[in-house]
């Protein structure tokens, strides 16, 4: 059953500005549901439950609500997902300068990719742990 605060198809022009996650998390459960999940979620990755097996407590719950929660588990399915980070990314050299000085202070991953406000994979390409054949590729000269 739709949720009656969710409009039936948001416009193209919305949903073309959010990654594919995002896209299809906005057209199941709400924009707000979708921004909430980047926010809460963004740059790592994430399981998603089956709608059953989602409780009150269930960190997607709290995010987005029970109903949003169970729309956004139906329309991802069970599994793991990469959660992009939708309209919270930033300027590069400034992101990456950022993404060193959390690195060096001893910060995780996705601790560092979500306080940035890039992907886990980038912060992993930047520690050079995944160099896809570039390595140093996102290095900047004295950072």
């Amino acid at each position: 059953m739709p949720r009656p605060d969710v409009a039936t198809s948001l416009p193209e022009h919305i949903l073309a500005q959010l990654p594919g996650v995002l896209a299809t998390v906005a057209s199941a459960a709400g924009l707000p549901a979708a921004i909430q999940l980047a926010k809460t979620r963004g740059g790592g990755r994430a399981y998603i439950p089956a709608p059953e097996a989602l409780h009150a407590e269930h960190w997607l719950v709290q995010a987005t609500g029970q109903e949003a929660a169970r729309a956004i588990a139906k329309a991802l399915g069970s599994g793991e997902v990469e959660v992009p980070l939708g309209p919270f990314a930033g300027n590069r050299a400034s992101v990456w300068a950022a993404i060193e000085r959390a690195l060096n202070a001893g910060q995780g991953v996705e601790q560092t990719a979500r306080q940035v406000g890039v992907s886990a994979r980038t912060v992993r390409r930047h520690k050079g742990e995944e160099s896809g054949g570039s390595e140093g590729w996102c290095k900047l000269p004295g950072v």
